[in-house]
């Protein structure tokens, strides 16, 4: 046998060792020698390119390339990391929600009755909040009269304000003498996100209260 025939037939034999190796590779299990391997296989080409001995051996090689193209590009995708979105957040509240005043008195709920019939006329304009046994905002329902601690209790004639629509303008009635708006008022309404303010004014007679609710 010549050289030139010795030399095709143990790069040949390389040619198998070589697909043996990448086996593993192409298998998605050995993802660290994929640049090694991949060196291998160009050098082999080039080597058999030489020898002139470029027919099944060549044709192995050409198919071990695509594959091993393949799993590279496999590969590269799977490096890139997935986009993530960037954190949004919420918007800051108004400094209102945090420089409010309290009532939190069991009385001024829509469920007690008329009690001392107290009013709200020595009340200073500001914000409120209603808490504890007050409940957690104004109803937007009338209460009957004689409740509330009071003889015409005042609810919220509208609905509640969104955070994004930040202060809103609305009517508060107090309801007496068969009329559940028999007398009004205007306020502001701040959604704090988990709690609502109003800035209170005073009523325009007694005995005239705000209401709290659940």
């Amino acid at each position: 046998m010549s050289t030139r025939r010795i030399s095709a037939f143990l790069v040949f034999l390389l040619l198998v060792t070589l697909m043996k190796e990448a086996k593993p590779v192409l298998g998605g299990k050995g993802g660290g020698k994929f640049s090694k391997l991949s060196n291998r296989v160009k050098e082999l080409e080039e080597s058999m390119e030489e020898l002139g001995e470029c027919k099944e051996a060549c044709s192995m090689i050409s198919e071990l390339k695509e594959r091993l193209t393949a799993v590279e590009g496999e590969i590269e995708e799977l490096k890139k990391e997935p986009p993530t979105n960037p954190p949004t957040n919420p918007p800051p509240l108004a400094p209102e929600c945090e420089g409010y005043k309290v009532l939190d008195s069991a009385d001024r709920k829509n469920t007690y009755g008329m009690g001392n019939a107290a009013c709200d006329n020595n009340m200073e304009e500001a914000w409120y909040r209603f808490t504890g046994a007050a409940g957690s905002k104004m109803p937007e329902s009338s209460p009957n009269k004689n409740m509330c601690g009071t003889h015409a209790p005042g609810w919220l004639n509208g609905q509640h304000p969104s955070v994004a629509e930040g202060k809103v303008s609305r009517q508060v009635c107090f309801n007496w003498n068969s009329n559940s708006c028999n007398w009004q008022a205007n306020i502001e309404v701040l959604n704090c996100d988990s709690f609502f303010i109003y800035k209170l004014v005073k009523p325009p007679a007694c005995q005239l209260r705000y209401c709290g609710s659940d």
